[in-house]
C-alpha cells in the first residue's frame, strides 16, 4: 500500500493520482483534499502488487470567485520503485557421464521457472495429491453408536493437566472407533488418547491403544482421537480417556454416565500418564468425565478411495516418489495403485517410498496420473486408515541454476515472457536441449529482472547479470567385451570353456570376440592367445582386453580347459582286428566249449595257451599313441563252433577305458578221407 499525508494552505486544495503507467493513461486512484478540511490529511491506497512499478503525481488548486476549481500544473511523475540492483545468478558447474556417442542430453533442459523457492528445491517438489478431509477408513456395516459420558451442563470439578479416565465393563463385543474429551483449552498441544484393558476391575490393566494427537486449540470443545480401531471384548473392563500436560481444564459432571456397549463403573484422574489403577485416584469423585465414545458393530470387508487426476508442473520429465501416511492395524491391508489419466493401472500395489520414476512412469508418456487406495479388512474388525498421499516429481531444473533479485523476489515468473527471464547460450552454438559432447562446454546464463530499460529513467538501463557455467561430460564407463566359443569349444560357465583334444599335438582354440562402447565406435581390442591357437592338454588362460578412446579399460579372463574324455577304439573305426582261428577242441555234443577247451584248441592249432596278444597297431587313441591293453573277457565266456565275439579292455594315459572287439573262430574237424575216426 501507499499512503500520502498532505498539508496545504487554507485557501488551497490538492489532488494526487497513482498509476502503473508513467503517462497516466490509466489512473488507478485519485485523492483530493478540500481546503475546508483539517490539516494534515492522510489517504492510503491499497491493492498494489509486488514487483510492479507505480507512478504518482500531484497538483494544487484554488477556487475562483464563482466557485470553480482552478488547477495548477501537474508535478513531474515519480516512480514508487527504485531498483538499482541487477539480479544474482546462483549455480555450480556440472560434471555428468557421457551416455551416448553424440554426448549427453540433460533431461528437462526445457523448463518453466516459477519462483526462487521452486528452483532451490533441486529437482523434487512435493505435490499434495489429495490431503483428505480427515482420515479415510472403511464404511461400517451399521451406523455408529455415539455415547455421551456426562451431560456437560454443570462443571463440578477442574483439574489442570494429568489424566482423565472413565471405567466401563463391556456387555458385548464391539469396536471403539473414536474417543472425544471435553477440554477448555487455548493452548495447541499434544494430547494422548489411551485405552486400557483388564479382565477384572482391580487390574492390572494393559494398554491396547495409545496415540499422541496434536490439537489445534479453539477453547472449550470436544477434542478427538480421530478414527481408531480398538476391539472391545464382552465382560472385560476398560479404562478410556486422555492425558495432557498444559494447565487447562477438564470437566466432571453430576449427570449419570451412559455407555452403549456396557456399564460405567467409575472414573479416575491420575497425575501422570500410564497404566491406570482404580486405587490411585486423587479426587475421589464418582461422576463420569465429560466425553463421548463412538462404537460400531463391524466394517465392510473392502473399500476404495481415489484421488483427483494430477496435472504436473510444466515440463515435468519424470514422476518421482510416492509417499502416503497410513495405519494398517490387525489383519487389515492397504494397497495403493497408480493410474494414468484415463484410469489404466500403470503400477499396482505401490508401497510408500517407491520411486515412480525408476519404475518407468515417464511424464512425457503419461502427463497425468492418479492414485487409488484399496482398503481391506478380512475380519471386519480392524480397518486400515489412510491419512494422506503425496507424489514428488522432477520440477525441470536440470542445470541447478536459478536467479534471485532483491526488489523482485519472485523473479522470474516465467521464461521469455518479456518481463523477467533467465536464458542460457552454449559455447558451441547448440541449444541447451541438444546433447553435450565429451569434454567441457560452457553455458552463459543471462538473467534480467522485471525492471529493465523499459521502465522509468530513474532505473538503471542494465538490469542484467551474466554467469558462466561449465558443463563437463566425461566418460568413465568401461567398454563391454563379448567372447563366443567356436567349433570344438563349449562354455561350461561364464568364465570356463571346455575343449576336447582330438589329436596328440593338442586342440585348436576357436572363438570370436568383440567389444562395444557407448562413446567409442572402435575400441581397441586384444586377445591372447589369438583364435586358432593349438593348446595342449590342461588349463590355459584366455584374456581379452578392450580400451576405449577415453582410456577406460576392461579385461575378460576365461579359463580354457583342454581335456581328453575320448576312450580308445579300434584303429579303424567300425572295423575289428583279424580273426583268431582254432580247431574244434572236443566233440560237437560237448558244446558250449569252456575256456579250458579253447586253450587246448589254441595249443593244438597255434601252440599257445592264451589268445594271441592284440597288436598295438590294432588300437587307436586320439591323445595316447601307446594305450595299455589290459586283457580280454574270453575266460568267462562259452564258445561254439563258428564265430565267437570277444572284447579287449584298453586304457589310455588319461584313464579313459575302451573296448576293442575281435572274433575267435572255431573250425569243425572234418573226418579223414575214406571215413573212420579222426
Amino acid at each position: 500500500e501507499v499512503a500520502w499525508t498532505i498539508t496545504d494552505p487554507a485557501t488551497e486544495f490538492t489532488e494526487v493520482q497513482v498509476s502503473d503507467d508513467p503517462t497516466f493513461g490509466t489512473v488507478m486512484d485519485t485523492y483530493r483534499t478540500d481546503w475546508t478540511g483539517a490539516d494534515p490529511e492522510t489517504h492510503t491506497f491499497a491493492g498494489l502488487s509486488d514487483a510492479v512499478e507505480y507512478f504518482y503525481r500531484g497538483r494544487a488548486g484554488v477556487a475562483d470567485p464563482l466557485g470553480n476549481d482552478v488547477w495548477g500544473a501537474w508535478s513531474g511523475s515519480t516512480s514508487s520503485t527504485q531498483d538499482n540492483q541487477a539480479p544474482t545468478i546462483v549455480g555450480t558447474d556440472m560434471v555428468i557421464e557421457q551416455e551416448a556417442l553424440a554426448g549427453t542430453t540433460i533431461t528437462g533442459a526445457t523448463w518453466h521457472q516459477t519462483t526462487q523457492a521452486d528452483w532451490m528445491s533441486d529437482a523434487l517438489t512435493d505435490v499434495d495429491v489429495a490431503t483428505l478431509p480427515g482420515d479415510v477408513i472403511l464404511d461400517t456395516v451399521s451406523a455408529p453408536d455415539v455415547d455421551t459420558i456426562g451431560s456437560g451442563s454443570l462443571t463440578t470439578a477442574a483439574t489442570p493437566g494429568g489424566v482423565a479416565l472413565n471405567y466401563f465393563q463391556a456387555s458385548g463385543d464391539s469396536l471403539l472407533t473414536q474417543i472425544e474429551h471435553w477440554i477448555d483449552t487455548t493452548t495447541d498441544q499434544e494430547v494422548e488418547f489411551g485405552v486400557y484393558e483388564s479382565n477384572t476391575l482391580g487390574g492390572p490393566y494393559t494398554s491396547v491403544y495409545s496415540d499422541l494427537i496434536i490439537i489445534d486449540a479453539i477453547g472449550p470443545a470436544f477434542y478427538s482421537s480421530g478414527p481408531i480401531s480398538v476391539p472391545i471384548q464382552d465382560g472385560f473392563y476398560y479404562a478410556i480417556g486422555i492425558s495432557w500436560t498444559a494447565g487447562d481444564v477438564r470437566y466432571d459432571d453430576t449427570a449419570p454416565g451412559a455407555f452403549g456397549i456396557g456399564n460405567w463403573v467409575g472414573d479416575l484422574g491420575l497425575p501422570l500418564p500410564g497404566i491406570p489403577s482404580p486405587l490411585l485416584g486423587p479426587d475421589g469423585t464418582t461422576t463420569p468425565h465429560y466425553g463421548r465414545l463412538t462404537t460400531i458393530d463391524s466394517y465392510f470387508p473392502t473399500g476404495t478411495i481415489e484421488g483427483t487426476v494430477i496435472n504436473p508442473f510444466p515440463a515435468v520429465q519424470q514422476w518421482g516418489t510416492l509417499r502416503y501416511d497410513s495405519e494398517t492395524p490387525g489383519d487389515s491391508v492397504l494397497t495403493v495403485d497408480v493410474l494414468n489419466g484415463a484410469g489404466t493401472v500403470l503400477l499396482a500395489d505401490v508401497a510408500s517410498g517407491d520411486d515412480l520414476g525408476a519404475s518407468g512412469i515417464d511424464a512425457t508418456t503419461n502427463p497425468q496420473i492418479n492414485l487409488r487406495a484399496t482398503l481391506e479388512s478380512p475380519s471386519g474388525t480392524y480397518t486400515p486408515i489412510l491419512s494422506s498421499w503425496t507424489v514428488e516429481y522432477d520440477n525441470g531444473n536440470p542445470f541447478g541454476v536459478y536467479a534471485t533479485d532483491t526488489v523482485d523476489p519472485d523473479y522470474p515468473v516465467s521464461v521469455g515472457d518479456g518481463t523477467g527471464k533467465l536464458t542460457g547460450v552454449r559455447s558451441d552454438g547448440q541449444l541447451v536441449t541438444d546433447p553435450f559432447p565429451l569434454g567441457n562446454t560452457t553455458v552463459t546464463w543471462t538473467a534480467q529482472d522485471h525492471f529493465g530499460a523499459n521502465f522509468g529513467a530513474e532505473n538503471p538501463a542494465d538490469h542484467t547479470t551474466v554467469w558462466v557455467q561449465t558443463v563437463t561430460v566425461e566418460d568413465t564407463t568401461d567398454p563391454d567385451v563379448t567372447a563366443i566359443p567356436g567349433a570344438g569349444a563349449v562354455a561350461s560357465g561364464p568364465d570356463l570353456w571346455l575343449v576336447e583334444q582330438l589329436d596328440p599335438s593338442g586342440a585348436p582354440l576357436n572363438y570370436t570376440y568383440a567389444a562395444t562402447d557407448r562413446c567409442d565406435v572402435s575400441p581397441v581390442v586384444t586377445a591372447t592367445p589369438p583364435p586358432g591357437t593349438t593348446l595342449n592338454l590342461g588349463d590355459h588362460l584366455l584374456q581379452i582386453t578392450a580400451t576405449d578412446a577415453s582410456g577406460n579399460e576392461v579385461s575378460r579372463v576365461i579359463t580354457v580347459r583342454v581335456q581328453d574324455t575320448t576312450a580308445p577304439e579300434a584303429v579303424a573305426p567300425g572295423s575289428i582286428p583279424a580273426d583268431i582261428v582254432i580247431y574244434q577242441p572236443n566233440p560237437t555234443h560237448l558244446q558250449p566249449y569252456t575256456w579250458a577247451d579253447v586253450q587246448r584248441g589254441l595249443q593244438y592249432r597255434l601252440g599257445i595257451n592264451d589268445l594271441p596278444a592284440l597288436a598295438p597297431s590294432d588300437v587307436y587313441d586320439a591323445c595316447d599313441p601307446n594305450p595299455t591293453i589290459v586283457g580280454h573277457n574270453a575266460a568267462g565266456l562259452g564258445f561254439s563252433i563258428g564265430r565267437n565275439l570277444i572284447s579287449w579292455t584298453v586304457v589310455d594315459a588319461s584313464g579313459n577305458t575302451g573296448q576293442v572287439f575281435q572274433y575267435l573262430v572255431i573250425e569243425p574237424l572234418a573226418p579223414p578221407p575214406g571215413g573212420g575216426t579222426h
